[in-house]
């Protein structure tokens, strides 16, 4: 039963531990945070480079009609 390990700290350590807790969610949030920030920023190169691409074949499926 961790809640009941919790209850038998002294303050201090109950202290100390709440704090532990609080750093590690935020740096698991952060670090979510961060990965969809930085997928986001891939996903839109990638869209943009497949959209260059299209225009790209379009442009060249264009020139070869009109030859």
């Amino acid at each position: 039963m961790p809640i009941l390990f919790l209850v038998r700290l002294r303050p201090a350590q109950r202290r100390f531990l709440g704090n532990v807790l609080k750093v590690i969610l935020l740096l698991v949030l952060a670090a979510g945070l961060f990965y969809m920030f930085f997928m986001l920023h891939v996903v839109s190169k990638r869209l943009n480079h497949a959209q260059n691409v299209a225009a790209f074949y379009a442009q060249l499926n264009s020139r070869k009609d009109s030859l």
